[in-house]
């Protein structure tokens, strides 16, 4: 990935992460629990993308989100405050088994994580500066 994409992936992470809150604000029966954990993982995939891109970080684009993750706690140990384990498809590559994420109470503990990992990227200097060029609301 191109640093010179990170103000585009970081306005997709924003918007895919708004998608999946407003699915979860539905009743829960009318959850599309498969739609919600694809938007968060593609979400999530794209916050520590831009997080790694802005510094300067070279990485695999087929690591898995968890191994992304770790790369980040290198630069800012706040990071490995994050617990994926428990998210499958976050520690597999995207050949995942669908099946976990099948009940509303799970997608949204992911959630409150993905929210996490989008709070510490987004309070990054260089990714506030990139956030204010484009009035992007956080």
């Amino acid at each position: 990935m191109d640093i010179l994409n990170t103000p585009k992936i970081l306005q997709r992470a924003i918007h895919t992460l708004d998608d999946a809150i407003t699915e979860t604000s539905r009743p829960k029966e009318d959850v599309v629990t498969y739609s919600v954990c694809s938007k968060l993982r593609n979400s999530t995939y794209d916050f520590l993308s831009c997080y790694l891109m802005v510094n300067h970080v070279h990485f695999k684009e087929n690591m898995t989100i968890s191994e992304m993750k770790n790369l980040c706690g290198k630069i800012d140990s706040s990071f490995n405050e994050l617990h994926f384990s428990y998210i499958p498809c976050f520690n597999e590559g995207h050949d995942h088994n669908d099946s976990y994420c099948q009940e509303v109470n799970v997608v949204n503990k992911c959630l409150i994580d993905v929210e996490k990992t989008k709070n510490l990227v987004i309070n990054n200097s260089k990714i506030k500066n990139i956030m204010n060029e484009l009035h992007l609301q956080s």
